[in-house]
């Protein structure tokens, strides 16, 4: 994916949009505008509310869309965290990114709901090797 969106950065520079989930997330009222925006919509301020809309949602999702914006799992995959160590070396230098959320006048206002570590990765190095059965 990664390798994708470098390729568009590099290709079309300036015509791809990144948002950082944990700026949706935390910064949900500012960030929905300029997303919109970007699209080319008319701002409409009940997307704000999406999660109170009555009409039908076709995804295996719904329950989710009617709970709104949440921010409780972004730790969630430290609980699969042993088990992904030994990938840490097939990511290698992969494991970090520094997305930034590129929408045209969007200020960050949110707060950061997770605190990066001093350490230089946020999965300890692996003690196990991969075996290739990966």
């Amino acid at each position: 994916y990664r390798d994708t969106m470098e390729h568009w950065d590099k290709v079309l520079p300036g015509r791809v949009t990144h948002v950082r989930y944990e700026d949706m997330v935390t910064d949900f009222e500012n960030v929905a505008p300029k997303i919109i925006e970007a699209a080319g919509v008319p701002w409409d301020p009940t997307v704000l509310d999406f999660h109170k809309k009555k009409h039908a949602v076709n995804t295996l999702s719904t329950t989710q869309v009617r709970k709104g914006v949440y921010s409780h799992h972004f730790k969630g995959w430290k609980r699969y965290e042993k088990f992904l160590e030994p990938l840490l070396d097939l990511v290698g230098s992969r494991v970090e990114y520094d997305l930034k959320t590129t929408l045209s006048g969007y200020l960050k206002t949110g707060v950061e709901p997770v605190k990066r570590d001093a350490a230089p990765s946020p999965l300890p190095k692996p003690r196990l090797k991969p075996t290739g059965n990966v």
